[in-house]
């Protein structure tokens, strides 16, 4: 299961980050900055997943942090940190399910917008 991954962007650094911003925006996330410079990313409702847990549907609450960087040549890196763990208190097995397949989607969402755009140059998952 993967817990981060990371997108190598070429061209303005703005450029290639607002690729990435647009995705999290069409996901429906929401970013908040943390005091560290990385960004929190978040959609649902935690109230009602802790109630409802996988059965909360569109309001099933999902985080991520994504980190925005420069690699040696220059480069836009843009690592996106699975939340694990999380969804499985929140959601059991089902949850837990859920989350992994979001991921998966919100990482390929990622690297079509950065082809698409023309920025795209490598990702790698650990």
């Amino acid at each position: 299961m993967a817990a981060s991954t990371t997108f190598v962007l070429s061209g303005d650094p703005a450029a290639a980050r607002a690729v990435v911003d647009g995705v999290v925006a069409e996901r429906g996330y929401t970013g908040e900055l943390t005091p560290n410079g990385t960004v929190k990313v978040s959609r649902g409702s935690l109230p009602k997943t802790l109630l409802l847990g996988a059965l909360a549907g569109k309001n099933f609450h999902l985080t991520y942090l994504l980190d925005y960087g420069t690699d040696a040549a220059g480069n836009t890196t843009a690592t996106l940190h699975r939340e694990l763990g999380g969804s499985a208190l929140k959601g059991g097995a089902i949850g837990a399910s859920k989350a992994a397949e979001e991921y998966q989607a919100f990482v390929d969402a990622i690297g079509h917008a950065a082809s698409q755009s023309g920025a795209y140059i490598s990702h790698s998952t650990v």
